[in-house]
């Protein structure tokens, strides 16, 4: 059995011998030199949403010249995906920022959001999670609370937080539960919490545990204590005997936990072996002490008197600091600095208050790479942002961007659920004083219908003149099964307006109808397989509509490939009369993963089977040796005419933790100095 670190072992990373020096000098050596057009950065709001076909996001793409500078008005921005659509896929910037309506489709997954701006062949891409339950979107914003007398460890590579107290000094705190405990290991994504010489609380029940794993959210588990029992006493049972159940006793040993209390296992159940299994953190390359952590198990993990670790050696101490659950680098100081194509790139956040229910921080930024080559921006930017939350009921946030610099900007969002049937977003941004956005939904929950309202606005304030405006009102039936048919049958009404309005023209579409959509439960077809698929119809009548039915309809299939492989197919249809017309009716996607021995492959496929709009993307690594790696990465993205090409290839060489690379770029051509953070065989 592998054992919890004591602190002990975590003292002992102290006097390992791999100096921060030795990393930040190899980091920021290189000359700072870099050629190219430009970059985009991509945001959402929300995070997340519910795949329903028909909740909202808004995607904003910030594009910049490799100088720092926001491109010009008017530079068009070529916006495509899977699992969804958007509202307008072709969207002009305005003070540097073009922003495009994602819909969600009605299959849940991993949408790939690809934003191409080809007068300045950049591009970016960006993942955004759609969750079949709406339960799930509460979660983002739950925390688990862990102090320590001394210090916590956590783990960047595992997302794992240690701790050991002596007499129950280690404390975890979720919603109404309490755990008081010696030693304690929770991984944070999956809420498993394990605990030696604990004490669990809750408004349901309070007992002691020798040894206890619970999941938090579903206050489910095991725990080795005392729990209630019956003696058996022998009883007549007409001409023979039973056992019976006499007076209650307590007996010791293996129990079962749930949100009611503690109870004998069940004939034929047992814990899983590694229930009470605790790990090591002493091989991984980057930790994190601290006094107290608060962690967001779907979003990020916040310290507070913060220490640093990077290969054993303290590198750094913060009062406060926070991670993300889903960093891309396990080695945290590559998160900070870094080195892209000779370009030093930092992102430095300094927090002036981190607590639950509120963060605040400023954060300097500099030769920040957004696209998927190695380049990054020159230009130097400092952000303050200022978050907040209570809970289920109410989360949001503010943000002032490139502070002192004549491109700043402002944003809000906020969230508000008035109750369990009630909820609303609203995001609201100004950029520069030149241009205003805004956009928001309400969603409420009626006896058997769910109704929802929603709608965004865009305008410029100066210069040339572009409005955009959407506004839609769906009341829908909740599902019905049908009976014999894996299929969920949704019915309502609908009501929609957008209009464009441009200096040199403008259209616009406003209609109310019907609409139905069946979506189908996913199939396992075998072992391997798993289909999914939704379709909707509508009859609109109004201003600029389809004369007929709008129709759509989604397809996908996910199959695993042998052991190594991994394929996602999808298919879309949408005929809406309005947007259909230049952005064609029919689209495929694939995308693949393959990982087999020293070779990995991931690609990604999107193309109109109507007119020229495609999406490609591939990334692959090779193991050469025990500390060289071949990369290579491609991306070709066309758009009626318009196409941005992009590829790289690094040869990798680790040294301890750290790889370094010399790359060369189809955008630079010419070869440059990365530092690609860490490798693990």
């Amino acid at each position: 059995m592998r054992t919890n670190p004591s602190l002990a072992s975590v003292r002992t990373y102290g006097m390992l011998t791999r100096p921060l020096a030795a990393l930040l000098l190899l980091s920021i050596l290189p000359l700072l030199a870099l050629a190219g057009n430009g970059d985009v950065r991509l945001e959402a709001y929300p995070a997340m949403t519910v795949a329903d076909g028909r909740s909202t996001v808004t995607i904003s793409a910030t594009v910049r010249t490799l100088g720092g500078s926001l491109v010009q008005d008017g530079t068009q921005v070529v916006f495509t995906t899977e699992l969804g659509t958007f509202r307008e896929s072709v969207v002009p910037t305005v003070n540097g920022v073009a922003r495009a309506v994602f819909v969600a489709g009605s299959i849940p997954g991993t949408a790939k959001i690809t934003a191409s701006a080809f007068a300045l062949n950049a591009s970016a891409t960006f993942d955004l999670e759609l969750v079949g339950d709406k339960a799930l979107l509460s979660s983002a914003r739950e925390y688990i609370e862990v102090t320590a007398p001394r210090h916590l460890m956590y783990s960047l590579e595992l997302k794992t937080i240690v701790a050991s107290g002596p007499n129950k000094s280690i404390v975890v705190k979720y919603r109404d539960v309490t755990v008081e405990a010696d030693d304690i290991q929770l991984t944070v994504p999956t809420y498993e919490l394990r605990a030696r010489k604990a004490r669990y609380r809750s408004n349901a029940f309070d007992a002691e545990f020798d040894e206890l794993y619970i999941q938090l959210n579903t206050r489910k588990g095991y725990g080795v204590t005392l729990f209630p029992d019956h003696e058996l006493t022998i009883a007549g049972l007409g001409r023979g005997i039973a056992f019976v159940p006499g007076r209650q006793v307590e007996r010791y040993g293996l129990a079962s936990i749930s949100s009611g209390g503690v109870k004998k296992l069940a004939p034929g159940e047992s814990a899983p072996a590694e229930a009470f299994t605790f790990v090591e953190l002493i091989d991984d390359p980057s930790l994190v002490a601290a006094k107290k952590a608060v962690a967001y198990p779907r979003r990020e993990v916040q310290f507070h008197r913060a220490e640093i670790y990077v290969g054993g050696t303290r590198v750094m101490r913060m009062p406060l600091f926070q991670v993300n659950i889903h960093g891309t680098t396990p080695l945290l100081t590559d998160s900070i600095i870094n080195v892209n194509d000779n370009q030093l790139a930092v992102n430095y956040p300094y927090y002036l208050d981190l607590r639950p229910g509120q963060t605040s921080l400023l954060r300097f930024r500099s030769g920040e790479r957004y696209g998927r080559s190695g380049a990054g921006t020159r230009g130097a930017f400092l952000d303050y942002e200022l978050s907040w939350n209570r809970g289920d009921d109410m989360d949001g946030g503010l943000t002032i961007s490139s502070i002192g610099r004549r491109d700043w900007g402002i944003g809000l969002r906020q969230h508000l659920r008035f109750n369990e049937r009630t909820s609303a977003f609203a995001y609201f941004d100004v950029a520069s004083l030149k241009s205003v956005y805004g956009s928001g939904s309400l969603s409420h929950q009626l006896d058997g219908y769910q109704l929802s309202l929603s709608g965004y606005s865009n305008r410029t304030l100066k210069g040339p003149r572009y409005e955009n405006q959407n506004a839609a009102l769906v009341v829908e039936r909740e599902p019905i099964k049908i009976e014999g048919l894996p299929v969920k049958l949704h019915y309502g009404l609908t009501a929609t307006h957008q209009a464009t309005k441009y200096q040199t023209g403008e259209r616009s579409q406003t209609a109310v109808g019907l609409r139905a959509r069946a979506n189908m439960l996913p199939q396992t077809l075998d072992r391997d397989t798993v289909l999914n698929a939704s379709f909707n119809v509508g009859r609109l009548m109004g201003h600029n509509v389809n004369r007929g039915l709008t129709l759509g309809a989604s397809a996908s299939l996910n199959r695993r490939v042998g052991r190594y492989a991994n394929l996602f197919l999808t298919y879309d249809y949408a005929d809406d009369g309005f947007n259909s017309s230049f952005l064609g009716r029919q689209n495929v996607s694939a995308r693949a993963y393959v990982g087999a021995g020293n070779a990995s492959l991931e690609a990604a496929m999107s193309k109109s089977l109507e007119i020229e709009r495609s999406n490609l993307s591939l990334d692959a690594s090779y193991k050469l040796g025990r500390d060289w790696k071949l990369y290579a990465s491609y991306l070709d993205d066309h758009y009626i005419g318009y196409r941005y090409l992009e590829y790289n290839f690094t040869l990798g060489y680790t040294i301890g933790f750290r790889e370094f690379g010399l790359t060369w770029s189809s955008r630079t051509k010419r070869f440059g100095i990365q530092v690609l953070g860490a490798s693990f065989n």
